[in-house]
């Protein structure tokens, strides 16, 4: 068990093995699609280039899909102050890899102005050895970011929250896995 204490806020989580295992043609090497998540997440919604998110159609938003090799992503949601949404790897043309998230703003929560970049920065701030979300704290001023996640990159799931001023003031669900 590792806690992190910020803020007076006491955070709990188990640390979760995220062992690798050696792909074969069709099945991406999970260090390799770890490796690819991060780069992607980090030049997509996260990267705060706002160029690089579309509204589309349907009334949803992608945020800059990347393709690099094998690879290719894409991250797509409804909704604004609330929203629903999932991210997809596809490896060789072919889904493998899935998360999907639900997001809202509390309701009545006082939004400081630097929260939309400060969320951005921490969700930059994801690892290989986590590629779902941001780290599992990140804090800046008076703002905290904490990600409470469990399982590896084949199954996860996990909650993230942004608190101010010691009050939360948004949360996001989320799981995923690889896809057979």
């Amino acid at each position: 068990m590792i806690k992190w204490i910020a803020m007076g806020i006491t955070v709990a989580f188990a640390a979760a093995g995220f062992a690798a295992d050696s792909g074969s043609e069709g099945v991406p090497d999970t260090d390799e699609l770890a490796r690819f998540l991060v780069k992607a997440k980090t030049a997509g919604y996260a990267s705060g280039d706002e160029s690089r998110i579309r509204k589309l159609a349907d009334g949803s938003f992608e945020a800059g899909g990347l393709a690099e090799g094998k690879f290719s992503y894409r991250d797509r949601w409804y909704g604004e102050a609330s929203f629903l949404g999932e991210e997809i790897v596809h490896y060789r043309g072919r889904p493998v890899w899935g998360m999907n998230f639900h997001g809202a703003v509390a309701g009545g929560a006082q939004i400081p102005a630097e929260f939309p970049k400060f969320h951005k920065s921490a969700l930059r701030h994801l690892t290989a050895g986590r590629p779902f979300r941001g780290p599992l704290f990140y804090q800046e001023g008076e703002l905290v970011y904490v990600n409470e996640v469990t399982g590896s990159i084949r199954e996860f799931h996990g909650v993230e929250r942004v608190l101010f001023r010691g009050q939360e003031i948004f949360r996001l669900v989320y799981s995923g896995g690889m896809l057979e």
